[in-house]
């Protein structure tokens, strides 16, 4: 455990590797490293009590800042079972297993050809870290980075996804097992959306744009929230212009906690890391990158979702980094690339995270992801805080 904690104390660890150069100085921390005083400072992974935060199952750090990952089971989630490249994933859990839907490469191409070749894949496992057995294709290319939803309300299934390089659509059907249909659903373009249900029966979709926008979808006149037409949209982050932000922000994952606080997981990256000195920029000319810049995901948290009311951390206090430690509790698995966040909740209160998932590039440098030959990519599941089998929420 000692090694463990070590490895994901960031910002140690990170100044002994070398990395790609893209901003000037490394992260500095907004959150205070003295006694609490209010939840935020606890990230609202906790509560302050008497000036010390008291983290949820999930979190740990100073902060309750980053995951208390677990180590790994199995290598990879998806994709050296059956051996294909894959990019990330989303799960829906109930008593006949856990139920993947995959972004999996076709033809036996690797990531470089994603925005026409990638696919959406059903598979299933006794266990949420896999193996995983494919069932089936939910679509065809060029379709990529399934959410799945449950609407408990009208018992219908939602897939979120993108087609090619952001064109928004969404599937629904009666059951996990499909047959999915194409719906209406009042955005026009939303790149990268995630979704999520809020206690109050809102459903609230993010996208991936120039201020992360959220969008609030109400149920009204006896519709679901999912069939009506959203409020203005709310921004929750000014990607490269605000001070706070953690480095370029992708890909985001929305959920609520037990208090109907908002929190997003993104892959947050200012510099990718990889095991050269130096990187050529476009000018050709060797950039070095001082110690401490490279960082792959950032956590924004509001207790109302409202424009202003946002925090967003990483750098240093990122909610994980490039590794994952085998179940030997020896063995590093270091990434050049670790995007495409999802998260498996549960637990007493139901918004616990007991499953991290991402998309994962193995091969360096951090672009290889991009080069044929290089760019296999598998889709990573660890497990995250207390015992992972005991704690997961059966629907």
């Amino acid at each position: 455990m000692k090694l463990l904690s070590s490895i994901l104390t960031c910002a140690s660890w990170f100044a002994s590797i070398h990395v790609s150069h893209c901003y000037s100085e490394p992260w500095k921390p907004i959150l205070p490293k003295g006694p609490c005083s209010i939840n935020e400072h606890c990230s609202l992974n906790g509560a302050c009590v008497h000036g010390l935060c008291q983290c949820y199952t999930s979190w740990t750090g100073h902060n309750c800042q980053q995951l208390r990952l677990k180590p790994l089971q199995r290598v990879a989630g998806y994709g050296e079972e059956p051996n294909v490249s894959s990019w990330g994933a989303s799960i829906y859990n109930d008593t006949t297993g856990y139920h993947l839907f995959v972004t999996e490469e076709t033809d036996g191409k690797g990531l470089a050809s994603w925005v026409t070749n990638s696919q959406i894949v059903h598979a299933i496992s006794s266990l949420p870290e896999g193996p995983y057995k494919k069932l089936d294709v939910v679509s065809k290319p060029p379709t990529t980075n399934p959410q799945i939803l449950y609407d408990f309300r009208t018992k219908t299934f939602l897939l979120f996804h993108i087609r090619g390089s952001g064109s928004f659509g969404l599937f629904t059907s009666d059951s996990v097992n499909g047959p999915w249909n194409v719906t209406h659903f009042g955005l026009g373009n939303c790149n990268n959306p995630t979704a999520a249900f809020h206690p109050n029966s809102s459903l609230y979709v993010m996208c991936h744009d120039s201020s992360f926008s959220l969008y609030r979808f109400d149920p009204r006149d006896g519709k679901p929230a999912w069939k009506t037409e959203p409020a203005a949209p709310i921004p929750t982050l000014q990607v490269g212009k605000n001070k706070n932000a953690p480095g370029n922000c992708e890909d985001p994952f929305i959920y609520f906690d037990r208090l109907g606080y908002f929190h997003v997981i993104a892959h947050c990256y200012t510099c990718y890391w990889y095991p050269s000195a130096h990187r050529p920029t476009s000018s050709g000319h060797n950039d070095g990158c001082l110690p401490g810049t490279a960082f792959c995901s950032g956590h924004g948290f509001s207790r109302t979702g409202n424009a202003g009311s946002w925090m967003w951390i990483g750098g240093g206090d990122a909610p994980y980094n490039f590794t994952s430690v085998e179940s030997d509790g020896v063995t590093v698995r270091s990434f050049s690339t670790r995007e495409r966040p999802w998260a498996l909740l549960g637990g007493q209160h139901g918004d616990d995270i007991l499953a991290l998932i991402n998309g994962v590039s193995p091969s360096m440098p951090d672009y290889a992801k991009f080069v044929a030959g290089k760019d296999w990519t598998y889709t990573n599941i660890q497990p995250v805080g207390e015992s992972v089998e005991a704690h997961f929420r059966v629907i």
